[in-house]
């Protein structure tokens, strides 16, 4: 039987100032699976392959509708670090980045 709640380790700074590096978060792992993720919301989900690489990334690029930013997750069996990330956008939303700023709809959002 899976336990629910899992615990994560912060393990870099991509999310300050909202969760520190080395702090511990505990993940309910039933929640997002019954409603489905929400803008504002932390997830944890598995990297994409090629990741560790940088194969994946940080080359600016389009990604069509539809389309994935990164190739396919890795299999849970060969992730080491999972990436710990807040969703700032959702189908339909148009985003971008302004000065290190998400910008959804036109409209700035503010995780803090």
């Amino acid at each position: 039987m899976a336990l629910a709640v899992h615990a994560y380790r912060i393990p870099s700074g991509s999310m300050e100032p909202t969760l520190k590096v080395g702090q511990r978060v505990l993940v309910n792992r039933i929640g997002m699976r019954l409603s489905g993720p929400h803008v504002g919301e932390i997830v944890v989900l598995r990297p994409p392959k090629n990741v560790s690489d940088k194969v994946c990334g940080p080359t600016p690029h389009m990604v069509s509708p539809g389309g994935a930013a990164c190739s396919s997750p890795v299999p849970e069996a060969d992730t080491k670090v999972p990436f710990i990330k807040r969703i700032v956008a959702g189908p339909g939303d148009m985003l971008y980045i302004k000065e290190g700023h998400a910008y959804r709809n036109g409209k700035r959002e503010n995780y803090l």
